[in-house]
């Protein structure tokens, strides 16, 4: 009963509603955490420092409508942009995005979810059990859902809304714990989140020098709430200009991260006047939707040029538009096209409107930084990153549940994954952070890019070109991917052994058709539904707050109220 959860229930309330069906019925909700409608991902109790990645302009959560069904009255809830008192048509293209803290948004998740469930409740609709869910049971056409404490039978539908789920240990991470837990002077965390408990650790001092795995937003949540317990950032007059960190302590090396390829994310526009300039037309995204939702089209690829070819084409189109580009390389329509196609099907391709990968992580960082606040040429990457960005809703609309090989979808989602270092880039000011931390040495990019790792008595001894620096404390902030022969949770683990799911791909999630419901190794549907991040694979786009809300939740809700229906009119025939 995370926001996808909170997504669902919502959706299948307004559905059983239109189809006059919202009785005879009992829901019974699962959430291992108190955090119910929020989930773990934007706790209300987590630090001010965590901001959500997307900017609050188009976090577009729409208004819930009021439900009246006999004596039940189910309140209506107001969008998003209501509930913080915000007209984002009113408010000037000109002003600086906001990205407002993951709690803030947990908040109205969760004052969402209690106007919703109290009613269900007190009409004796719905049920709530805060326990994790173990092993599910098919037994005939009904199943038996066992937690740690109970169990519950004669159930007809089950819907999974699982988030992130714990994944077995890299080789490396193996190594790391074994080693922490045989030497008491060093701290390993295996995941960033939740931060307050990274926070709390009593040798944690301005002397500490602290290793992150992974060069990504985790990294920057990490930095930006160690950094501020021991100073504070002060923007600088314009917001161009970025930021001072002011503290009355020495620091040195505080943090050292790094990644298998050290390269940094590219930060998004700073306001909606520079963004819309890489937004593709209605026509522009019309014709890409006929091309990659064309069933035979997919059916007959045999890699990814059938998507990357109209991203390339789109993007050749707004990159000659801009104004604001390298004037010294010419280079004509047709001639970009293929710049494009190259350079997504080859992260290694290199050419003068592309940014210099040899250039140092911190030069990088600073070129993109400027290239959001529009203040520098914009590179051929940078601005297919940010097209791919606007693209996303249409990929992830026609190519899920597509008709591609195995292979295929494989290829496509981890194309989307490398295109996350552009398109789920972090905002301006959090980029002007980490480089403000980086020029006084407090943030350490000398090892950022793939260094050599050895344990010593001492910690983790970091070794590139010829410098070494040891940490005591070493944080992971690398998520895993959903693959669910890695999950080690108990339900996708009794799930996988009594045959219930299968995988659409060796790397990626559980097969479902259309309405989210499990397609088992016979081909047949049951009536066990899967929708987010574990469905990965049949679902492209998984993760994103907006995807919890979007229309995947709905689609199932139709089918479960319709299934309810059929129940309904079966049972009363036979009464």
């Amino acid at each position: 009963m995370g926001p996808r959860g909170l997504s669902a229930l919502e959706s299948l309330i307004i559905s059983l509603d239109k189809n006059n069906c919202l009785r005879d019925i009992q829901l019974i909700l699962f959430e291992r955490t108190k955090l119910e409608g929020c989930g773990p991902v934007y706790d209300i109790h987590q630090v001010d420092s965590n901001w959500i990645n997307i900017t609050e302009r188009i976090l577009l959560l729409q208004k819930r409508p009021t439900v009246r069904i006999n004596d039940i009255k189910i309140p209506g809830f107001p969008s998003f942009h209501q509930w913080i008192e915000k007209d984002y048509s009113k408010i000037s293209a000109m002003e600086a995005d906001v990205y407002p803290p993951r709690k803030l948004v947990g908040n109205y998740l969760r004052n969402r979810w209690l106007s919703l469930f109290s009613p269900l409740k007190q009409a004796k609709i719905a049920k709530l059990v805060n326990d994790t869910v173990i092993d599910i049971q098919p037994s005939n056409s009904e199943y038996t859902i066992k937690t740690h404490n109970r169990q519950f039978k004669k159930i007809d539908e089950i819907l999974l809304t699982i988030g992130h789920q714990p994944t077995e240990y890299s080789k490396q991470l193996q190594e790391w714990l074994s080693f922490s837990h045989n030497n008491s002077g060093v701290n390993l965390f295996t995941s960033p989140y939740p931060i307050h408990k990274i926070l709390q650790l009593d040798g944690l001092s301005t002397k500490s020098q602290i290793g992150i795995r992974g060069f990504g937003l985790s990294m920057i949540d990490i930095v930006r709430s160690i950094a501020q317990r021991f100073g504070k950032f002060e923007p600088k007059r314009g917001k161009a200009e970025g930021y001072y960190f002011n503290s009355n302590q020495e620091l040195s090396s505080l943090f050292v991260p790094f990644s298998l390829d050290g390269l940094p994310l590219a930060p998004k526009p700073i306001n909606a006047n520079v963004d819309k300039q890489y937004q593709p037309s209605e026509g522009q995204l019309k014709s890409m939707e006929v091309k990659i939702g064309n069933k035979r089209t997919q059916r007959s690829a045999v890699d990814e040029t059938f998507l990357t070819v109209p991203i390339a084409e789109i993007t050749a189109e707004i990159y000659q538009s801009l104004v604001n580009v390298k004037t010294e390389v010419q280079v004509e329509q047709t001639d970009l096209r293929s710049l494009v196609e190259k350079w997504l099907l080859d992260p290694k391709f290199e050419h003068a409107l592309i940014i210099d990968k040899h250039k140092t992580t911190l030069q990088q960082m600073n070129h993109f930084t400027a290239m959001a606040l529009d203040l520098e040429p914009i590179s051929l990457d940078f601005c297919i990153g940010q097209v791919w960005r606007h693209c996303q809703p249409t990929i992830y609309d026609k190519l899920s549940y597509n008709d591609c090989s195995d292979d295929v979808i494989a290829k496509i989602i981890a194309l989307d994954e490398r295109m996350k270092r552009y398109a789920y880039g972090p905002p301006v000011a959090s980029m002007q952070q980490l480089i403000a931390l980086t020029e006084l040495g407090i943030v350490n990019l000398d090892f950022v890019n793939d260094p050599d790792i050895e344990l010593s008595e001492s910690g983790w001894k970091i070794k590139k070109d010829g410098h070494e620096i040891t940490v005591t404390i070493m944080i992971n902030s690398v998520l895993n991917p959903p693959e669910l022969k890695s999950v080690t949770s108990e339900v996708v683990k009794n799930l996988l052994k009594n045959d219930m799911i299968q995988a659409v791909h060796d790397d990626l999630g559980i097969a479902t058709n259309s309405n989210g419901y499990v397609i088992d190794q016979d081909g047949d549907v049951l009536s066990l539904a899967v929708l987010g991040r574990l469905a990965k694979g049949t679902l492209i786009g998984v993760d994103a707050i907006l995807e919890c809300f979007g229309d995947r939740p709905a689609q199932w809700a139709e089918q479960a109220a319709l299934n309810h229906t059929n129940w309904l009119l079966e049972h009363e025939t036979l009464k």
